[in-house]
C-alpha cells in the first residue's frame, strides 16, 4: 500500500471505522496490571484500574513517560517512552523517524498488535503502536496529537472516546 508521513516525517498510518449499532462498540478498557517492579520501571506507580473504568481523555504523549496497552497478540505490555526518535527502513522503502517505546520485562508490542490503544499512567489515551522493531524489546507508536492532526487534515473529522 501507499503510506504517507506527516510533517515530523512520521508515518501516518490509520483507518476509520464507524459503527452503526452501538452493541459491538468495546469498551476502551485501560491496560489491567498489577505490574511487577520490573514492568514498572523500578518506580513505586500508584496504577490501580477500576472495576468499569474507561479511557475517557487523551492528554499529550512525553519522552520518558510510563506507557501501558493491551494487543491483539501480546496482550498486556508496558514500557517507558524513549526520547530519541529512532530512524526506521520500512519494508515497502519508506523512511520515517518515529517514537519509540522500550518495552519493561519484555517485548512492548508483537505482529498484530498494531492499532493498540497506548494509555500513560493517569490512564489516559497517548498514543497508537504501529509496529515494532524485529530484532528488539521496542515498539513504534504514533502520538494522539498526531493522528487527530492528521484525521483532522484529511477527512475534516474528529475522534472521540465515549
Amino acid at each position: 500500500g501507499i503510506y504517507r508521513t506527516n510533517i515530523n516525517q512520521r508515518r501516518m498510518d490509520w483507518a476509520l471505522v464507524r459503527c452503526h449499532d452501538p452493541s459491538t462498540l468495546g469498551k476502551n478498557v485501560p491496560p489491567i496490571g498489577p505490574f511487577t517492579t520490573t514492568q514498572l520501571g523500578g518506580r513505586e506507580v500508584p496504577y490501580v484500574v477500576k472495576p468499569d473504568e474507561i479511557v475517557q481523555k487523551s492528554n499529550t504523549l512525553l519522552d520518558g513517560a510510563w506507557v501501558a496497552k493491551t494487543g491483539r497478540t501480546s496482550g498486556v505490555t508496558v514500557g517507558e517512552v524513549h526520547g530519541m526518535r529512532q530512524r526506521i527502513d520500512w519494508e515497502n522503502g519508506m523512511e520515517t523517524w518515529e517514537i519509540v517505546v522500550l518495552g519493561l520485562g519484555r517485548d512492548f508490542a508483537d505482529c498484530g498488535d498494531s492499532g493498540a490503544m497506548v494509555t500513560n499512567i493517569n490512564k489516559e489515551w497517548v498514543g497508537m503502536v504501529i509496529g515494532k522493531n524485529s530484532s528488539d524489546n521496542w515498539g513504534i507508536i504514533t502520538s494522539v496529537s498526531e493522528l487527530r492532526e492528521d484525521i483532522d487534515k484529511g477527512t475534516g473529522g474528529t475522534i472521540c472516546l465515549t
